[in-house]
This record gives C-alpha cells, sequence and structure tokens, in this order.
C-alpha cells in the first residue's frame, strides 16, 4: 500500500511478505520526507499461521518498488 501526499510525493509503503518456507509473515513499514528521503523503516516478524510475534530464522527478503511520485507509478495513465 502506497501512501502520497497532496502534491504527489511519497509519504509511506506498507507491506507485508507472507512466506511458506519459514511459515513467516513480515510487516513493513517505511517513511518518507518530501523530498524522497527514507526517514523510518519498521519491520514485525509473525508467524504465518497465529500472527504471533516470532524470531526469524532464515528469511528471504523481497525488496517493495518505490515510486516517490504519484507520475511513476507503472499504471498512472489510469488515474
Amino acid at each position: 500500500m502506497y501512501y502520497f501526499r497532496e502534491d504527489g510525493s511519497l509519504a509511506k509503503i506498507q507491506a507485508q511478505l507472507n512466506s511458506f518456507y519459514g511459515d513467516i509473515s513480515v510487516v513493513r513499514d517505511q517513511y518518507y520526507d518530501p523530498s524522497g528521503r527514507l526517514l523510518k523503516t519498521t519491520r514485525k516478524f509473525l508467524d504465518l499461521r497465529t500472527q504471533k510475534p516470532k524470531k526469524p530464522e532464515e528469511f528471504v527478503d523481497n525488496p517493495i518498488p518505490i515510486y516517490r511520485k504519484v507520475t511513476a507509478l507503472p499504471f498512472r495513465k489510469l488515474l
């Protein structure tokens, strides 16, 4: 989920990655300033089935695609 400011700049990305490898769910939040600089990142590791906190054992993270402006979205022509 991408959150943009009224000026079209990226404010926040909220992402969740679920993996059966390790039965883990990773909830990630990234916060950006108006110039696109990353301010803060949070990650929570949860058991995939119970959603209770879990320590990651072997986990392969996938990068989150970053669109710093609304105009950079791949489907921008549909907006």
